[in-house]
């Protein structure tokens, strides 16, 4: 038999009401999480669907929602003031192929938008996700773009707002945090997002009010990446381990850099390979205790040097750092960045000729950091250019033989010489401006042709003539009669000889004046003695023999040396005939 005192029965109760308590709490827990769960619902957006709009499935949500939406085109502000506990996804979550103009969340709550891309260019919208007065909104997971007069996302007295792992690129502003006399926005968290490629700021606290805002574990590449007034902020989380947006072991503050790369994560010291920098990143009163990034102390190519070169191209070899730290190297050409390479060479095309390049080169870490140091070398392309053609081609003299050219050369400073060509075979190559052709044949037209040449081979292909022909020997005859003697039996004889005339006798009358004067004088002089006297046979042959002489004398004297020969031949033929004559 057992006994139960007062106290037992007591302690019975109380122990069955607790069980029955806690039995009736656990219950209703699990009604209320099944009937919130069975009046969600989701509203699917997309073509052939019931919404085909997303606005239209805003209208008809319910808090507790979901609005999934398919990929497409979707140019429309989405009006989401007031509401609470909605999320807004897109189904493939790619950040890409749901486009979407933008979405306003004024007086919202609790409510998320996620996996979209959000685009300026849709409506030329000034701003990609506003919000006024905003609370626990999770804006994650999109790529905000194209704003380019306004902002990516804008809030304004907004507070307890997460922004995270957005891409936020080619705005006018990246992110804008705003308040007004009414209020601040505070507490909201930014991190893990990828800002950069915005014209102006990539993050703007634009009002001393504001305060007490997380931003840590992005990545900010601006022209200038962020404005503070005054505000109060938080730029960086502890020091821990984990993974960063920069792909680094450490969690901590932001990489600060700059398309120029002249960032401070770009420029500074991270001798520990922690993935952070040694130094603080101290802005005005703003510092990020821990900033990501750093360029460990690794080496810079050596050697730099061109290789090969041509009119259009020019090839550069260097050697890399022995560096286990190092990853590659950009490359820059006249100061404009081209490409990165972890080769050891690089062949820039497309270049002119004639024309000095500079190709500049720095180093980069395994984490992508920049070492902040040139090494430069400069090469000159190969000169494709032919010089001009000479000017003013014309004969300046001409002989029997010969025909002499003159010209003007080219006035290119690498004017090299000039091929010379007669009637189309190379006679000669000269750097002055004159040609003398010898070996020709007399009253003959010769062409010259003359094409240019530099001093690195290009060949004038357009070629100057000029035509000239050389002078005309004249021969002509002469003829010479015997003076009259006292003795009749034999009368006078007529003797012909030849002489040649140059043109340089003809060409002036003064000239040929004098010649035709010797002429006379030949034709004075008795080439015969007459038969009668046949005692002085010897005394005639000495006679004629002297007289041929001093015709020969004469003719010499009255021509030039070059016709002496010929003449005396001629007077020699004439003795001959007399003495046949005489027989």
């Amino acid at each position: 038999m057992v006994v139960y005192n007062k106290q037992q029965k007591t302690n019975t109760l109380c122990n069955n009401l607790q069980k029955s308590v806690a039995t009736l709490f656990i219950f209703g827990i699990f009604m209320a999480v099944f009937v919130s769960s069975a009046s969600a619902a989701t509203l699917t957006v997309g073509p052939g669907e019931t919404y085909t709009s997303i606005s239209s499935a805003v209208t008809a949500v319910s808090s507790g929602d979901t609005i999934l939406v398919k990929p497409g085109i979707y140019s429309e502000i989405v009006d989401l003031q007031y509401k609470t506990d909605v999320i807004i996804m897109s189904e493939s979550a790619n950040q890409v192929d749901t486009m979407v103009a933008g979405f306003d969340a004024n007086y919202a709550r609790n409510v998320t938008i996620t996996g979209f891309n959000i685009n300026g260019t849709l409506l030329g919208g000034s701003y990609g996700i506003y919000s006024y007065e905003g609370r626990n909104l999770t804006i994650e997971k999109n790529t905000i773009s194209g704003y380019l007069t306004g902002n990516g996302i804008i809030i304004k007295n907004a507070n307890y707002n997460l922004f995270a792992d957005n891409t936020i690129t080619n705005n006018k502003y990246g992110v804008y945090i705003d308040s007004s006399y009414y209020g601040t926005s505070s507490y909201n968290t930014i991190t893990g997002n990828n800002i950069s490629f915005n014209t102006d700021y990539g993050i703007v606290f634009n009002d001393m009010y504001i305060s007490n805002n997380l931003f840590y574990n992005n990545y900010l590449m601006n022209r200038y990446n962020h404005f503070s007034a005054s505000a109060v902020s938080i730029w960086n989380t502890t020091r821990s381990p984990g993974v960063n947006i920069i792909g680094g072991s450490y969690m901590g503050g932001n990489y600060w850099g700059r398309p120029d790369g002249t960032g401070f994560s770009q420029t500074h010291i991270d001798a520990d390979a922690d993935g952070i920098c040694d130094e603080a990143y101290v802005y005005g009163a703003d510092v990020d205790y821990f900033p990501l990034g750093g360029f460990a102390p690794i080496g810079d190519v050596s050697g730099l040097d061109e290789s090969a070169v041509g009119t259009e191209w020019i090839v550069w070899n260097w050697t890399n750092p022995s560096d286990s730290m190092f990853n590659h190297s950009m490359v820059y050409l006249d100061g404009v960045f081209l490409t990165n390479t972890s080769e050891e060479s690089f062949n820039a095309t497309g270049l002119s000729d004639s024309t000095k390049y500079e190709i500049g080169i720095k180093t980069v870490d395994v984490l992508g950091n920049v070492k902040p140091i040139w090494v430069n070398d400069t090469a000159t392309t190969l000169d494709g250019t032919a010089p001009a053609s000479v000017i003013g081609l014309n004969e300046s003299e001409t002989g029997y033989t010969w025909i002499n050219w003159s010209w003007t050369n080219p006035a290119d400073l690498d004017f090299n010489h000039s091929i010379v060509y007669i009637d189309g075979t190379i006679s000669g190559i000269t750097s002055t401006e004159s040609f003398n052709a010898t070996g020709l044949v007399q009253d003959t037209v010769y062409e010259i042709v003359i094409m240019t040449v530099d001093t690195s081979g290009n060949i004038n292909s357009t070629s100057v003539k000029d035509t000239a022909k050389t002078d005309l020997q004249i021969v002509t005859p002469v003829t010479t009669s015997t003076g009259s003697s006292s003795k009749k039996s034999s009368g006078g004889s007529t003797g012909t000889s030849l002489r040649i005339i140059s043109p340089e006798e003809t060409s002036e009358d003064e000239t040929v004046d004098k010649q035709n004067a010797g002429v006379a004088d030949l034709e004075e002089t008795p080439l015969q003695s007459t038969p009668e006297e046949p005692s002085d046979v010897g005394n005639e042959g000495a006679e004629t023999g002297s007289t041929a002489g001093s015709l020969v004398e004469k003719t010499e004297s009255n021509s030039t040396p070059g016709f002496s020969i010929l003449v005396g031949m001629v007077c020699m033929l004439s003795i001959v005939l007399i003495h046949r004559r005489k027989d």
